[in-house]
């Protein structure tokens, strides 16, 4: 793949087609606009989707469900048919940016939220004295943060 500063090139000349092939359409002051970063695989979105099964997998073993799932869908759907409508017809990258950024974050944060649950549930000791010896490595002294902060 190109990188962007082999791209910058047919930015230079209006109208033509550089030798990656690239030809998009014109923007107002004449040049053309080449966008490399659609054509690359998108690795937040894989791991946010590794992150939704890994939550499905564990809460479906703990006998966990979650419900109301359709204001969520409904919720995350506009920001999604923004980006979608943004980029489809060309109008506003910076509005297809945002809804695609919207939809990933919310995504991400109900998985995350979902893990805690199944953190929570799970049945194992509690780890505060091996987290207190840490703490002291570091020279962290935990009454003193909670005191400062309060």
């Amino acid at each position: 793949m190109p990188s962007v500063m082999e791209c910058e090139r047919c930015l230079e000349s209006p109208g033509l087609t550089d030798e990656f092939g690239h030809t998009g359409p014109k923007s107002r002051r004449g040049f053309q606009v080449v966008s490399v970063l659609h054509s690359r695989f998108d690795w937040t979105w894989a791991a946010i989707i590794c992150l939704g099964l890994l939550d499905a997998v564990l809460s479906r073993h703990l006998g966990i469900k979650f419900f109301g799932w359709q204001k969520f869908g409904l919720l995350t759907g506009f920001p999604i048919v923004v980006a979608i409508y943004y980029r489809v017809s060309g109008r506003s990258e910076q509005l297809a940016d945002t809804g695609y950024y919207i939809s990933a974050w919310l995504v991400f944060c109900v998985f995350g939220c979902i893990l805690t649950y199944i953190g929570a549930r799970v049945d194992m000791p509690l780890r505060d004295p091996i987290l207190a010896r840490f703490d002291s490595l570091l020279y962290f002294n935990s009454c003193a943060w909670a005191s400062f902060v309060a």
